[in-house]
């Protein structure tokens, strides 16, 4: 039985195994060739971004911050 299943169309089997080696090296050296080239930073595309400015972070206050008195602690 495992003899037959191996033997049947045992030319095919050999052709698809070595189109699956091919693919798999061309994938692997296309993958390997991106990584050494880093990925080029696209554009966005246009109306997917927002177009507004972008706000200024706001300045302190000119005036010092009320501090607010606290319960004192016992025995200090």
């Amino acid at each position: 039985m495992t003899k037959q299943l191996v033997l049947h169309n045992w030319r095919s089997k050999i052709v698809s195994f070595l189109v699956a080696v091919a693919i798999w090296y061309l994938l692997g050296n296309h993958v390997r060739q991106i990584i050494e080239r880093g990925i080029p930073q696209r554009p966005p595309v246009p109306g997917t971004i927002d177009t507004k400015p972008e706000r200024t972070p706001e300045p302190p206050p000119a005036f010092p911050v009320p501090v607010v008195p606290t319960v004192p602690v016992p025995g200090s």
